[in-house]
């Protein structure tokens, strides 16, 4: 009987040893692919981001030019030229034009037929040809609007690779007089693309609407023009879309990892490509050791769980031992009891461990460094109860939203969670930033306590503090001089120095408006800081809020006539006082009704609404504008986020508008949202408490 137990013995110890190496092995194969996984997602995503960034400047740069175009060919005295055929006048304006602008390569004139009459520096052998069959011509005669042109090779010597700008030269009756042409050299396009990937092995370039890659640094950019229209990612970027993939003879041949971006108001791409062994470099190296790590810790577990097997033998045969054995087991246990407190005093973040009503059964010496208490003052004590949780604005954290309670409840199960760095309240009372970590302590599936892990936040947070300051500071001392700039600028626009020309007054308002998009930008990045770093005073009281509607409708009265759009006001005689800052009420009411302006088109409208709601009063601004696509409403209060269809209709704007908005309404105790739909139009509203008499 002896013997038939001690085989079974033997049998089930073999099978816990497999089971045991069978489970760290899975382990270890599982840590390895979540570390594949996610470095392989940090090499994309990097790269995604690049080619984002890319195409977002060069779609800027465009922009720029196809402004700049239209600046040149709205001039007064320039139009007046070209109204009685006295072609060398007209580019006689212009004749310094590539000299302050050295990108711009070349500028011509054509008669609306095609026929270039014109050009600076003048080259003889062009002048009276027709060059209607080119791209820049079908572009801009399509509708008479500013065009970006495919790359092409031009017909005077030396024949460069070329971009084009043309841009209508427009009498003020409508009638087209002319066609303005910049030419852009390839080579430009090159130092753009350059520039995106500097200090990167990465290769980027841009393809225009019939596949031609521009600006690749591997081709000559004056070389006869090269078809990429076949390779699938060209024809996808082409197609609008943006993507990634792995594709073979990009780079000399070798496999390269390809990543593409469209711009989409110009119908041209930006790719950026690396060979693959370049590209996942880093996350081959970061596999590599870490399979060397798992193989090493791997190798220790089946020594240990060997050496265990074989004591486990051992012990079965010296059944006759028993209280020897048993004394060697006591003995054992307290050995690993007293590894894990060592191991719990020799952490360099504090240990808190909980049983499962929330008692403290163990906590560490770090934890007297940190809190001021003694661990044995806080053995037995309910964790809730002795250590207060306050958030960033000193308010205390409820035992629900408490990690450690969340733990015990089952809401948190094998993940341990971070929390933000939220405050703990020291034995002495002052307050020290910390992040916690929490996970349950688990016994047969069932939850037997909690473990929490607290670090001392309080270099991160400063570091945090640091930086949002840096960012008030900065944007505070640019406001400055913007500030005296605009001032200046609209002086001498009015007269102040003395008369000046028409074209210098056009420089100068186009100064006037860049320099209050910018001042708009600091206002909005120092209002952002403010709120980072908790610095809007909030003075609520009982308000009323038609006269701060009315105030800001006055206000935007004249920024709606200019863009034709009408704004009313509904309200009932009288409302209730509520509850409120009035100053902080005003911005975000300036914020909702100006982007209703912004988005609406000419003749829309929008509406104003005041009303009482169960016990708040509500302020709804309606209007019949671009509305937000469905799938991009949930993040329409986040910062930088402009909807898609924002962005084509107008590319001003921060994409913190909302953000603040929301902040400064919840600062006054109050609520905001919306419902839009796409192309019909959206409604924002904000409402506060009725003050209860």
């Amino acid at each position: 009987m002896e013997v038939e137990q001690g085989r079974n013995f033997r049998w089930l110890a073999k099978l816990v040893y497999i089971t045991v190496i069978f489970f760290v092995t899975l382990a270890v194969c599982f840590s390895i692919w979540r570390i594949y996984q996610s470095t392989t997602e940090a090499t994309v995503e990097r790269r995604q981001a690049i080619v984002s960034l890319a195409a977002a400047s060069t779609e800027l740069r465009f922009e720029y030019l196809k402004d700049l175009g239209v600046s040149f060919a709205t001039r007064v005295r320039f139009r007046e030229f070209i109204s009685t055929n006295d072609w060398d006048g007209a580019i006689g304006i212009l004749s310094d034009v590539t000299e302050n602008f050295p990108y711009i390569d070349r500028i011509f004139i054509t008669d609306p037929s095609g026929m270039l009459m014109a050009d600076v520096p003048a080259l003889s052998d062009v002048r009276g040809k027709n060059f209607a069959f080119r791209d820049w011509y079908i572009g801009v005669s399509d509708g008479w609007k500013p065009y970006v042109s495919d790359v092409y090779q031009r017909t005077a010597e030396p024949r460069y690779n070329v971009v084009a700008i043309s841009v209508p030269i427009v009498a003020d009756t409508g009638e087209i007089l002319g066609i303005l042409v910049l030419q852009i050299r390839a080579d430009q396009l090159v130092n753009w693309m350059r520039s995106a990937v500097e200090g990167t092995n990465m290769v980027a370039y841009l393809v225009d609407p019939k596949g031609h890659p521009v600006g690749n640094p591997l081709v000559d950019p004056q070389e006869s023009l090269l078809d990429f229209s076949d390779q699938p990612f060209v024809a996808a970027v082409l197609n609008n879309e943006r993507g990634l993939g792995i594709y073979s003879g990009i780079n000399g041949g070798n496999e390269s990892l390809v990543v593409y971006e469209p711009i989409s108001l110009f119908g041209w791409g930006v790719v950026v490509s690396e060979e693959i062994d370049s590209a996942f470099a880093t996350r081959n190296e970061i596999l590599s050791i870490a399979v060397l790590i798992f193989l090493i810790a791997v190798g220790i577990v089946v020594f240990l769980v060997s050496l265990l097997y074989l004591m486990l033998m051992r012990l079965q045969r010296m059944s006759l031992e028993l209280d020897a054995r048993v004394e060697s087991r006591a003995r054992a246990f307290g050995e690993e009891h007293a590894k894990i407190q060592a191991i719990i005093e020799s952490m360099i973040d504090g240990v808190i461990v909980s049983d499962l009503r929330g008692r403290v059964v163990l906590a560490n010496q770090e934890i007297r460094r940190l809190l001021g208490y003694v661990p044995s003052e806080l053995q037995g004590k309910k964790i809730f109860s002795s250590l207060e949780m306050r958030d960033r604005t000193g308010k205390i954290i409820p035992e629900s939203r408490r990690p450690m309670l969340q733990a015990l409840h089952g809401k948190i199960t094998r993940i341990p969670t971070v929390t933000d760095a939220n405050f703990y309240v020291r034995k002495d009372g002052t307050l020290f930033p910390a992040l916690v970590t929490c996970a349950p302590v688990l016994v047969d599936g069932k939850v037997a306590g909690a473990v929490s892990v607290l670090r001392d936040a309080t270099k991160e947070y400063a570091v945090d503090r640091a930086k949002n300051e840096f960012v008030r500071l900065a944007s505070h001392q640019l406001r400055t001089p913007l500030t005296a700039i605009l001032w200046y600028v609209q002086n001498m626009i009015e007269g102040s120095v003395g008369r000046l020309s028409k074209p210098q007054t056009e420089h100068l308002k186009i100064i006037e408006y860049s320099t209050r998009r910018m001042i708009r930008l600091v206002n909005d990045l120092l209002r952002v800081s403010q709120i980072d770093l908790s610095q809007i005073p909030s003075r609520i009281h009982g308000m009323e809020l038609q006269p701060v509607v009315g105030s800001v409708v006055e206000e935007l009265f004249e920024v709606a006539s200019e863009r034709n759009v009408s704004v009313t006001v509904s309200s009932p005689r009288s409302l209730p006082l509520v509850r409120a800052d009035e100053l902080l009420v005003r911005q975000s009411l300036l914020i909702l009704v100006g982007n209703a302006i912004a988005f609406t088109p000419a003749k829309g409208r929008i509406k104003i609404i005041l009303e009482r709601v169960t016990n708040d009063v509500r302020i709804s601004v309606r209007d019949t504008g671009i509305g937000i696509p469905k799938d991009e409403q949930g993040r329409v209060f986040q910062r930088f986020f402009r909807a898609s269809n924002a962005q084509k209709y107008t590319g001003e704007g921060t994409g913190l508008g909302l953000f603040i908005a929301k902040e400064i309404v919840n600062l006054s105790k109050g609520k905001i949202g919306f419902s839009s739909e796409e192309g019909r139009g959206s409604t924002f509203w904000i409402s506060f408490p009725i003050v209860r008499s």
